[in-house]
């Protein structure tokens, strides 16, 4: 079995954006204490990547997010997702040109974190520094490399964001072990159903985990019999969806697919009817071919009867030769001699 493709990028992205208290929580604790949440997140990437100024390639993952301080102050907050599986050691560089980018745009200043998603992780992984003879220049930031995390601490935090970093370092760690990554995420279902986050968090860790730790056919198929239908969404235990959490699924479907998800269902309704009239026709079509053949069949053996029964009466009462009834049958000799021989004649 080929290896899975697991979709870090586009995660990750997602999940920032969902989760971005419970992110700065965990990620910058310092700063998280001097946020005021009651003013919503601005994002502000597109905008960055945007500008015709930029000369920076486009990153799926970048994030570039602003908050309101407590004392009214605005802080940006440059959030990097990196994932890399072999040396790239230029990701302080790279850091450094999204600071001086941002620096020389808007006048901010930013607090820069880049988050290692895979197994490698660089030498100099949180700062870039630049030498010449007496001129020094360091650039710091903060760096978080998941392979390295303690799976026990990660479990002991009840922060949301614990979870994915979980999710992450047990797909890193369970590679083509697909039985150990099933029982793994199996735990972290349970996890999330038992803390208590709220619905909307409760959601987008599911969607997160599920999209993050991707299982083979066989397994998937198992884990939504045994843990999707059983345990997370059983009678006792549904996942209480508000109409604006309705809403944002639908809209996210809607972007995704062009249509939204009662718009799918009817489609998907309609194509399995489809499907099974064509199957019903095709059903039927095998039933006519093979009563068409059994016909045949019996037909060609009554031919076949009929032909022997001239061959013997032929020859036992009007007494005519093997060649003579051949040629009034229209038959070859050595067919002629086979029904005789049959019957007893030859």
């Amino acid at each position: 079995m080929s290896k899975l493709r697991i979709p870090y990028d586009r995660s990750w992205k997602e999940i920032v954006t969902y989760l971005t208290q419970p992110f700065v929580a965990f990620f910058l604790p310092d700063l998280n204490q001097h946020v005021d949440w009651t003013f919503p997140p601005e994002f502000l990437e597109k905008e960055l990547f945007d500008s015709k100024h930029s000369t920076l390639t486009k990153r799926e993952l970048d994030k570039l997010v602003k908050v309101r301080l407590k004392n009214g102050d605005e802080k940006w907050i440059f959030i990097h997702i990196e994932f890399q599986t072999q040396n790239q050691g230029n990701i302080g560089y790279r850091m450094y040109e999204y600071y001086r980018l941002i620096r020389d745009q808007y006048g901010k200043e930013i607090v820069a974190i880049v988050v290692f998603t895979g197994k490698y992780v660089p030498k100099m992984h949180n700062m870039y520094r630049e030498a010449h003879f007496e001129t020094e220049l360091i650039y710091k930031f903060h760096s978080y490399a998941i392979i390295n995390q303690s799976e026990t601490e990660l479990l002991d935090s009840d922060n949301p964001f614990a979870i994915v970093v979980l999710a992450n370092w047990y797909v890193l760690h369970s590679q083509r072990d697909y039985k150990k990554r099933y029982d793994w995420k199996t735990k972290l279902f349970e996890l999330a159903r038992h803390r208590g986050y709220s619905a909307t968090d409760y959601e987008n860790l599911l969607i997160f985990v599920s999209e993050l730790m991707k299982l083979p056919p066989d397994l998937k198929q198992r884990f939504e019999q045994e843990v999707i239908k059983t345990k997370v969404h059983n009678k006792n235990d549904m996942i209480k969806v508000g109409q604006d959490t309705k809403d944002l699924i639908n809209a996210f479907t809607e972007a995704v697919y062009g249509e939204t998800i009662d718009q799918l269902k009817q489609a998907n309704k309609e194509e399995r009817k489809m499907r099974e009239r064509e199957q019903k026709m095709r059903e039927q079509a095998a039933k006519k071919a093979e009563l068409e053949q059994k016909m045949r069949e019996h037909e060609q053996k009554m031919r076949e009867q009929v032909e022997a029964t001239s061959v013997v009466l032929l020859f036992s009462k009007a007494n005519m030769s093997v060649p003579e009834i051949a040629v009034h049958l229209h038959l070859d000799d050595v067919h002629v001699r086979r029904v005789l021989s049959e019957h007893g004649l030859l």
